[in-house]
């Protein structure tokens, strides 16, 4: 399914499941760099989540970019079952502006070179 605006799709699935994750905002990892050894644009940690989310869900969803990482919305089950299990969950759920309900996930930098790899990005070892 396609992404939804954030407050449109919060409108529509009143019952939804949050989860965010903690990332940089450029691809920190690489320093400098903005393209694979192929020549092709790295996408952000974000960027890369976001090509994931599209290549993965099958119901609605929604995501946001907040301070330290981003946010996603998603309306089906399993899609959340998916999510946690390409990259875990981190302590317990908490309440936040964001949901009633909200799961830190183990997407982080450091999971960004094998998620950039699986989606044919040529990166060095």
């Amino acid at each position: 399914m396609p992404k939804q605006s954030w407050n449109n799709f919060k409108k529509s699935h009143a019952h939804s499941i949050c989860f965010s994750a903690g990332v940089s905002s450029k691809i920190s990892s690489r320093k400098g760099t903005t393209f694979d050894l192929a020549g092709n644009k790295l996408p952000t940690p974000y960027g890369l989540f976001l090509e994931w989310a599209r290549a993965s869900f099958k119901g609605d969803w929604a995501s946001l970019k907040i301070q330290g990482g981003f946010a996603i919305l998603v309306s089906d089950p399993e899609d959340a079952n998916r999510v946690v299990k390409a990259f875990g969950k981190l302590g317990q759920a908490k309440r936040t502006r964001l949901s009633p309900v909200t799961q830190q996930i183990g997407y982080r930098d450091q999971t960004y070179p094998k998620l950039a790899k699986a989606f044919g990005y040529a990166l060095s070892a």
